[in-house]
């Protein structure tokens, strides 16, 4: 949470963290690699988190920096990872990697069992849900077995976004959404 809450990112002329938050990179990674320890260490976090074997089928939606790193991970672990996005050469190192790549639109709805959100846009979201086959999340929700409502604290519209940060740093706040509708 360092530069989100409580402390100055790193575009600030300091920078105070925990030791225990420092890690040393060996001088064989070059600084060219080295900025990408954060993502790639959020990306291969997935597989900690979720029960992904090889051999599964995977989507990743969005071919940006994270989209990509996710991919990689996800085909070193030996799933079938598809990429979906809108940029030709981002697609083209996906597929460099061993990826298959896809265009919005071009899978079929519900056709594979797990997708990997990476645009960070609403679209984005609406397009991993179109693909996923977690119909037992959607029935849940659909007939309101589960309700999550009760973990978002705020909704706040898109012109008071700074609000909307500043609150997601007070203690105890679950979710702040940004209306952007």
């Amino acid at each position: 949470m360092i530069g989100i809450r409580g402390r100055d990112g790193a575009f600030a002329e300091y920078v105070r963290v925990p030791i225990a938050n420092l890690h040393r990179v060996p001088d064989s990674v070059s600084d060219e690699a080295a900025v990408f320890v954060e993502p790639l260490a959020a990306a291969m976090r997935i597989l900690e988190q979720v029960a992904m074997r090889a051999g599964d089928r995977v989507a990743v939606v969005g071919d940006g920096k994270l989209g990509l790193l996710v991919a990689r991970v996800l085909v070193r672990h030996g799933c079938e990872v598809i990429v979906v996005g809108r940029h030709p050469r981002k697609l083209g190192i996906a597929q460099r990697f061993g990826a298959r790549t896809a265009a919005p639109g071009e899978l079929a709805a519900k056709s594979v069992p797990w997708v990997v959100e990476a645009t960070g846009s609403p679209g984005g979201l609406a397009d991993a849900i179109a693909l996923v086959r977690f119909g037992p999340a959607i029935a849940a929700l659909e007939d309101r077995s589960v309700d999550p409502t009760p973990l978002v604290d705020h909704v706040v519209p898109l012109g008071d976004a700074v609000r909307a940060i500043e609150l997601a740093r007070a203690p105890g706040v679950l979710k702040v959404l940004i209306d952007a509708r």
